[in-house]
This record gives structure tokens, C-alpha cells and sequence, in this order.
């Protein structure tokens, strides 16, 4: 089950049970569950999971959201035997909690309707439909994939006689370009970086510089830092997404080397040297116990961030577009160095998704050409 057992010092010091199992999050008046000891929660845990997947004598009465809960469980446990990964274990949650959200009327969503009841032509008319809205087909294909496994456990429990993903296909717009984005400028960048603490300034800085994706700054060692006289960042590994399993990065590409600037390599050097000179294997950007940083926390500190300084909001995503667009400044149209330092899977992939600024750019600078000549 998605359930960790949670340890507080200032409990145990006043010799209070200090272990907690929380299920405000999974459970109907769920609550917090303190233990005397790790054991005794983790028992607690195995408990809560036996009686979850229990008592299937009456599954054809089941809702989506009861089953939603046994499936997590049933999923949780295949990644803990590694039947499954843990990002494969990840998708399968998320995209069935996406299908827990669809709506078969305006007062009637999926999680309140009973498995037995979903139909085939539900599945084609409204949940295809719902699911299609801001993606691509392909995105959904992958997303009913995860789906017609929920399905197939849905049978196995005894909760319906039929698949009804079966020979369903996905919608999207596949001809639809890559999202074209809008110019980060450097002076939003600048005074958000500023009103950040130290430490987060430098991480928002490396970034910007590096173009790095969150899940590939997240994961990167001092091993991948090479502090020669034309320093780089080797990017050979990421987070994936949706977990703390650390993979390839997204693409083929994004196995890259991406060179430091002068002032971020002294940054970094400084950063080493504060840290007491940390082995190869250790994170660049620890989180507090050594672990990766979280993905909230990004969230987080640039919100709070952009508050300080009273600009508009950026993602931390736009800083990878900052970087996209200094370099566009400097190599205009050479495609392929851009993908090779953005790590993107082909040259089109960057073009769709920059090639507009190139084209403003060229239309601007034709235009002041032409008044120019008028005058």
C-alpha cells in the first residue's frame, strides 16, 4: 500500500509513541496511527492491506472507488515481488486514479459508479473523449493501456464478466506541433533567482545554465561534474517521473554532455568545497537526508519566490526554456547543436517547439530592415 511509516523525535523524547501510520489519504476517515514501535506500525500496515484485499464475496457490488484502493494495493505488492518497476507500478496508479475523475453525467462520475455498470460505449463516447483534452493520441493509448490492465484485475475480482477497454482507441491530436512556448525573459528570471534563498538561488541558476530537466538535475553526482579547463556536465541519468527510481533520462539524446559556464563552474567548485568535499557518488543537490529533492519542493520555492520579488509566475520547466532561448540567440537556426545541448529526442522535437522565436526574430528584424529602407 501506498503507506510509509513516519518517525517523530520530540514524540519519543517525551516518551510518547512515536511511530505514525497515516491514512488520512487513503481511507475514509482515515487518521493518524502512532506506534511504540516500527514493528508494530509496519504489522499495522500488513493488517490494513490483508483487510483491504479481503472480503471479495461481495466485489459485483463494488464501486470504482472501491476497487481503486484494492488495485493500488494489488499493484503496490507486484512492484515489492518485482513483477512490475516502480515507474510501471507508478503509471498504473495514476492513470486509473485519471479514470476515477472521468464523468458519465453531469452528476454521475466514474468513481461512484459500480464496475459491473461501465460499458464499452462509455468507454468510446465519454471517458475517450474526457481523456483526449490536452493530449496526444498517443498519450491516451498509453494511458487506456493502464486501464485495460485495471480491467483485467477488475475481472479476477470477480467485479465484472468483461473487459470494456477491449478494441478501444485512443484520441488526441497527433498532428497538433509540439506546445509553442512563450520567451522567458532575463529580467523575470534574474529577480526571481534573487528573491530566493542561497542555496535554491545557486540550484535555479545551474538550471538556467545548463538546461538540465528537473529529473536529471535531481539525480546528478559529483561524478558527472568535470571541473577541467572547459568544464561540462555529464547528463547520463534521471528520476523518473511520478517516483524516486532513478533511469535513462527521457530520451536517447539526453544522454549528453552540457558545458559550465565560467561562473557556474566556480560555483559549483565553491559549493564542493563548503560541502566538505563529497565523494563522486554523492547528489550535487542533496535533499535533507541525502536523498533526492522532491518534486514539490521545485513548486514550492519558486512560488514562493515569485511572490518576494512580485513578477509573474514561471514553472520551473521555463528555466529549461530560458536556457533554450540564449542558445537560439547565439547558434540561430543550427537545429542540431541546439537539440544535441537541449537533449531533445530529435531536431523537429526543437523546432516545433522553438522554431516560432527564430521566425519573430527574422520577421522583426525584416521589418525594421524595410521601415529603415523606406525612410
Amino acid at each position: 500500500m501506498n503507506l510509509e511509516i513516519k518517525h517523530y523525535p520530540s514524540r519519543a523524547k517525551q516518551g510518547r509513541a512515536a511511530f505514525c501510520v497515516d491514512t488520512r489519504g487513503l481511507l475514509n476517515g482515515g487518521k493518524r496511527n502512532f506506534y511504540d514501535s516500527k514493528i508494530a506500525a509496519q504489522k499495522y500496515i500488513d493488517k490494513l492491506s490483508t483487510e483491504l484485499v479481503s472480503d471479495s464475496a461481495n466485489s459485483w457490488d463494488w464501486t470504482f472507488e472501491d476497487l481503486y484502493h484494492r488495485f493500488v494495493v494489488h499493484v503496490e505488492n507486484q512492484e515489492a515481488k518485482g513483477d512490475i518497476s516502480t515507474s510501471s507500478c507508478a503509471e498504473k496508479k495514476r492513470d486509473s486514479k485519471l479514470l476515477l475523475g472521468c464523468m458519465l453525467s453531469p452528476n454521475r462520475s466514474v468513481a461512484n459508479t459500480k464496475v459491473r455498470d461501465l460499458t464499452a460505449g462509455d468507454m468510446r463516447l465519454k471517458i475517450v473523449e474526457q481523456l483526449r483534452v490536452g493530449r496526444t493520441k498517443k498519450t491516451v493509448d498509453n494511458i487506456l493501456g493502464s486501464v485495460r490492465y485495471w480491467f483485467n484485475y477488475a475481472i479476477d475480482e470477480g467485479c465484472r464478466n468483461s473487459n470494456p477497454a477491449l478494441g478501444v482507441k485512443g484520441k488526441g491530436d497527433n498532428d497538433k506541433p509540439a506546445k509553442e512556448v512563450a520567451r522567458i525573459q532575463t529580467e523575470l528570471v534574474d529577480a526571481i533567482i534573487e528573491a530566493m534563498p542561497q542555496h535554491w538561488a545557486l540550484i535555479a541558476r545551474f538550471a538556467a545554465k545548463t538546461g538540465l530537466r528537473q529529473g536529471e538535475l535531481r539525480c546528478l553526482t559529483w561524478g558527472d561534474i568535470e571541473f577541467a579547463e572547459r568544464s561540462r556536465v555529464h547528463v547520463t541519468k534521471a528520476v523518473k517521473h511520478g517516483s524516486n527510481e532513478i533511469g535513462k533520462p527521457k530520451t536517447k539524446r539526453g544522454v549528453r554532455k552540457v558545458p559550465l559556464t565560467p561562473d557556474m563552474k566556480l560555483a559549483l567548485q565553491e559549493l564542493h568545497l563548503a560541502s566538505g568535499r563529497p565523494a563522486k557518488t554523492e547528489l550535487v543537490f542533496p535533499g535533507r537526508y541525502g536523498d533526492p529533492l522532491g518534486t514539490n519542493i521545485f513548486t514550492k520555492v519558486l512560488g514562493q519566490a515569485h511572490k518576494k520579488a512580485g513578477v509573474e509566475r514561471i514553472r520551473w520547466h521555463d528555466l529549461r526554456h530560458y536556457y533554450a532561448s540564449r542558445l537560439l540567440q547565439k547558434f540561430g537556426a543550427d537545429w542540431w547543436t541546439i537539440t544535441n545541448l537541449m537533449g531533445h529526442a530529435s531536431i523537429s522535437t526543437t523546432s516545433d517547439v522553438y522554431g516560432h522565436w527564430l521566425e519573430d526574430k527574422e520577421r522583426d528584424d525584416k521589418i525594421a530592415d524595410d521601415v529603415a529602407e523606406a525612410f
